[in-house]
């Protein structure tokens, strides 16, 4: 939709600023949910945390510690992220071992947590991704780690130490449901490999979330990002897939909950879940592309933060008329579509 052809008459009236516009439309509407959170803004910074817990045997260490290493190469090499934006803990590893950052212990998850809280700010994102076992029901509902586990209620009191609007859960442990729905807030997108507590077998999910991330594969639009909705669509057809395609009854079926209330979605539409996490993406911020300069930068920035207008209008629709949403959807399009072309003008990027 972006390389559509413009009539310059057009683009010269397209200078006024949408955004202010579209969030003045959508207050009116009382449609405010979705706040400043997700904003790109290139002055914010990114991090992410993977946790690989403990395992029950050599074979699943192995795995699980491979989905965690993956993960954070494809974050450093596709995503932009630094290794000072990067944590990653694993089971009973040491800091000798190579990209490890130490033991996967409660102990060690606390003091992560506590050195990111004196560095990330409110508007900053994070990103916590868990690997591993999980067990139990209700409120004894853990994630495994080497000494004793945390509950869900535990880990949301670590969480609760950062103070930052922008945070994502991907728990892609088994019997995650319990354990993830205790962290529900709002503001919060949070995705769990499994919909109920009966789900208590080791998982799939993992494999193809990782999958959907490395070289943005999941990137469905094909805007060069990827959504933390893009990623766990993708991830969920494939564990679909899987299932279907061995003959074998699914054990696990993931959902999301980006609204805070705890209700947990197999199939978010944005009406209900799905808006955070569809405006909500991986990349680091522009500033930081070492490929682009400054001015190209910044028209990416114009871009992503247009889409996320686009994104937000769209899945308020059914609270405007006909009329209305098409009368701030055109203009928005047509901004994108020229930012677009000016960026690519400008950096001619090999995608």
């Amino acid at each position: 939709m972006t390389r559509w052809l413009l009539k310059s008459s057009i683009l010269n009236n397209m200078r006024r600023p949408l955004a202010f516009v579209v969030v003045l439309a959508i207050a009116a509407n009382g449609l405010t949910a979705e706040g400043d959170h997700f904003v790109n803004d290139p002055d914010t910074n990114k991090y992410a945390v993977i946790l690989v817990g403990a395992a029950v045997n050599e074979e699943r260490a192995n795995q699980f510690g491979n989905w965690g290493l993956d993960l954070r190469r494809s974050l450093q090499q596709d995503y932009g992220y630094s290794a000072d934006q990067l944590t990653l803990l694993v089971g009973s590893a040491s800091t000798d071992d190579f990209n490890v950052d130490g033991p996967c212990r409660a102990d060690t998850i606390r003091s992560t947590f506590e050195r990111l809280a004196k560095r990330i700010q409110p508007a900053d994102q994070l990103t916590v991704f868990l690997i591993g076992h999980g067990t139990g029901r209700g409120e004894d509902a853990k994630f495994n780690i080497v000494g004793p586990d945390l509950t869900g209620e535990q880990f949301d009191g670590i969480l609760d130490r950062i103070k930052t609007q922008n945070l994502i859960v991907v728990n892609t442990t088994s019997a995650s449901y319990d354990f993830t729905r205790a962290l529900a807030s709002n503001g919060r997108v949070l995705l769990s490999a499994t919909r109920s507590a009966a789900e208590k077998y080791d998982t799939v999910f993992p494999q193809y979330f990782v999958e959907g991330v490395q070289g943005h594969a999941a990137d469905r639009d094909k805007n060069r990002r990827v959504s933390v909705l893009e990623a766990f669509q993708f991830a969920k057809a494939r564990v679909d897939s899987y299932f279907r395609d061995n003959g074998i009854l699914a054990s696990e079926h993931a959902a999301l909950d980006d609204s805070g209330d705890g209700v947990f979605s197999v199939s978010p539409d944005r009406r209900g879940d799905g808006r955070l996490a569809e405006i909500a993406y991986l990349d680091v911020s522009t500033s930081v592309a070492t490929d682009l300069s400054p001015a190209a930068a910044e028209l990416r920035s114009r871009m992503s933060n247009l889409e996320r207008d686009i994104f937000l209008l769209r899945a308020n629709k059914s609270a405007l008329g006909e009329s209305e949403y098409w009368q701030q959807l055109e203009p928005l399009l047509i901004e994108l579509a020229k930012v677009t072309r000016e960026f690519d003008d400008l950096s001619n990027p090999q995608f």
